[in-house]
């Protein structure tokens, strides 16, 4: 393990010591940080077509519009809701938890949380598109101020370095990385100068400092602040995805949305060239036969220099040269003939009109580009979340929920290792001068679960799968769940309709049946009159039950099916006593 003091700072920064797995690692970052970011492909445009002339290709990254990233966004809104999932869960209730001026890490963590109020706001909402985005970047926590009153806590915070920020990294060592700040610095005569903010977090120490250059004086590193910790731990670690190469010890990995890539730079090739075609095949392109001679230089296409007794001539500016008068469609067009003159043309009619363009290449182009995007989707199994008209575009429509669902896992899984990191280093460092002990401090960490089943696919895929289902004549069981599912994803934001359709849901013995079915198999005697009562009111037992019971959703199946059941029992005795004062009012006459 190397001290501050052996580590030579400007040797990093010089490239004569080296972070082995950047390259690679950057390269990986670089080609999902394109189309995460809306950036221009340059060097995807550029290889497809070597030899177009410059003008042309600055020309088509100016008009470049940045159609590959709404895929990975729509992937990483619809991961996000991770968070959502009824078994995900943050536990304290088997912890121990630190008291100091009252704010515990779960205070701290879940409540306090500086920036983002509290830890999963960070998780989802910045850390989840750099986990999916750049796999090996590194987390460092840091104190939010290097400088703090003996009587305050210290407020540890994440900072992720992609991998073109970090400098260098070895596991249980050290890492130096540039962080997002500048440092304004006064050099000669009042002049000020901007410089990057680095970091070295070491086992005992991080140091935040800038390379200030000196010019003939050379470069040297400047400390802005210190923090001394003991702990004898480096206070940050790598992110993590699917295993890529290894690396003389070094693991390099990918992204879990790294298939996507492949059709993702072949959809922003294709688009590239959709738009100039589109330029070349669908804009309009008017001819226009011009006898006009440009008024300014008289049909000469070109004009003298200003000056006296100027020989110089320059092109003329009104004409750019031609020599005929500019022609826009923004006036009428006169055409001048003197008929007077010996074989005088009498020019067509009309004397303009629009070129006649082939569209088809851009229908397909634009159909390949679509396409793309969707196997850009699938490739993740996340195709439900294409925009592309299925029925017109020949795809699939074939989805493997598992599969969704393993995708999710896994990258539930290492949103949970980056949140017991960081929840751990900051419990380490914010607490360790008032614990000494490790043991202890470590059971005030919570219990992180992540779901095993996960609520991302559209409502309308589910009506799609459900109208299949219907169709096909399956079970009314499996079509009750179906419905189900579409109830509780509609209503997930209101937790009273939610519960509300839960309770139906589970209570009403008929649940999916349609109510001619419902009378038939009552007079059939498939059914008892009981449960033909309890599905013909459900709605209004389950109301009356929450009504008088407040906390009845959470009673167990057995204690709820009681009270419904005593309900249908009450609307049984009153039928029964109306047949009797029936028979009563009106006898039979023989």
């Amino acid at each position: 393990m190397t001290p501050l003091a052996n580590i030579n700072i400007l040797d990093h920064h010089e490239n004569k010591v080296e972070w082995e797995i950047k390259e690679d690692a950057e390269k990986l970052y670089k080609a999902l940080k394109t189309h995460a970011n809306g950036e221009i492909p340059k060097e995807l445009i550029e290889r497809r077509r070597p030899n177009e002339p410059d003008e042309i290709k600055q020309y088509r990254f100016d008009i470049y519009a940045a159609k590959t990233e709404h895929p990975i966004s729509k992937v990483i809104t619809s991961l996000s809701k991770i968070r959502r999932s009824s078994d995900y869960r943050v536990d304290y209730s088997k912890t121990q938890q630190i008291k100091f001026s009252k704010e515990t890490l779960e205070d701290y963590l879940e409540n306090n949380f500086p920036i983002y109020d509290s830890l999963d706001s960070w998780l989802f909402d910045e850390c989840l598109q750099n986990v999916l985005v750049d796999a090996n970047a590194v987390c460092a926590i840091i104190p939010m101020k290097f400088k703090i009153d003996a009587s305050e806590l210290i407020k540890p915070i994440p900072f992720i370095a992609n991998v073109d920020e970090v400098v260098y990294f070895k596991e249980n060592d050290y890492t130096i990385f540039k962080t997002d700040r500048e440092i304004q610095v006064q050099i000669e005569h009042g002049v000020k100068k901007e410089y990057d903010v680095y970091i070295i977090s070491t086992l005992n120490e991080i140091v935040e400092y800038y390379i200030f250059d000196g010019g003939s004086t050379g470069k040297r590193v400047v400390e802005i602040g210190r923090f001394t910790h003991l702990r004898n731990e480096l206070m940050a670690f790598r992110f993590r995805g699917m295993f890529y190469k290894n690396k003389d010890g070094d693991i390099i990995w990918k992204s879990p949305i790294n298939p996507m890539v492949t059709h993702l730079n072949e959809a922003a090739r294709e688009y590239s060239d959709l738009q100039a075609e589109k330029v070349l095949h669908i804009f309009s392109e008017k001819w226009v036969i011009n006898t006009n001679a440009c008024t300014t230089c008289l049909g000469q296409g070109k004009i003298k220099t200003a000056g006296f007794g100027s020989t110089d001539w320059k092109p003329c500016v009104k004409c750019k040269g031609s020599g005929f008068d500019t022609v826009t469609p923004f006036r009428q067009h006169t055409i001048n003939v003197d008929i007077a003159k010996p074989n005088t043309a009498i020019p067509p009619i009309p004397p303009a009109g629009y070129i006649q363009k082939d569209t088809a290449i851009t229908e397909i182009l634009d159909k390949s580009v679509n396409k793309h995007l969707y196997q850009a989707l699938e490739s993740v199994n996340m195709q439900f979340l294409s925009e592309v008209p299925l029925a017109e575009s020949g795809i699939s429509k074939e989805w493997d929920r598992d599969e969704t669902d393993s995708f999710a896992y896994k990258v539930a899984s290492i949103l949970k290792y980056v949140r017991e990191n960081v929840a751990y280093y900051t419990n380490e460092m914010r607490y360790y001068f008032i614990v000494p002990d490790k043991s202890t401090r470590e059971k005030a960490l919570p219990e992180i679960i992540i779901p095993q089943k996960y609520d991302l696919v559209t409502n309308q895929l589910l009506i799609e799968e459900y109208k299949q289902a219907k169709d096909a004549n399956l079970s009314p069981s499996i079509l009750a769940e179906m419905e189900n599912e579409i109830a509780l994803k509609r209503f997930s934001h209101n937790s009273e309709i939610s519960t509300f359709t839960g309770l139906v849901f589970s209570l009403d013995p008929l649940y999916c049946i349609s109510e001619d079915d419902k009378v038939m198999r009552l007079q059939n005697g498939g059914i008892e009159e009981k449960d033909y009562i309890i599905s013909s009111n459900i709605h209004k037992f389950i109301r009356r039950a929450l009504v008088e019971d407040n906390k009845f959703a959470e009673k167990k199946y057995p204690e709820q099916f009681d009270v419904i059941s005593g309900y249908a029992d009450e609307v049984v005795t009153a039928n029964e006593k109306l047949k009797v004062d029936t028979q009563i009012t009106d006898p039979i006459v023989n």
